[in-house]
Parts: C-alpha cells; sequence; structure tokens
C-alpha cells in the first residue's frame, strides 16, 4: 500500500526525540505500507 504524508505530519516525526516512540511509530508505518488491505492488519498487530 502506498502512504502519503502531510509534510507537517513529517516534521512531527523529526522532532520524535525518544528512539522507543519513534521505533514502534516507525514500525506501524512499515506495516501499513506493507500491507495491501487494510482489513488484513489484525487488532494488536500493530504492536499496542
Amino acid at each position: 500500500m502506498k502512504i502519503d504524508f502531510k509534510k507537517s505530519f513529517s516534521k512531527d516525526l523529526k522532532k520524535i526525540n525518544d528512539k522507543t516512540i519513534f521505533k514502534k511509530v516507525k514500525a506501524v508505518i512499515d506495516t501499513i505500507g506493507n500491507t495491501p488491505n487494510l482489513m488484513e492488519i489484525k487488532n494488536g498487530s500493530l504492536g499496542f
């Protein structure tokens, strides 16, 4: 799946100083990006 971000979201990502939070956000974005259909994402599979 192709993901586009608003410039403001990209700027906000750059402001994250906590590496743990950044890694979690990146993992969620990667999971969504690698999923052909949002219906295939199961509850809890994003690591929350």
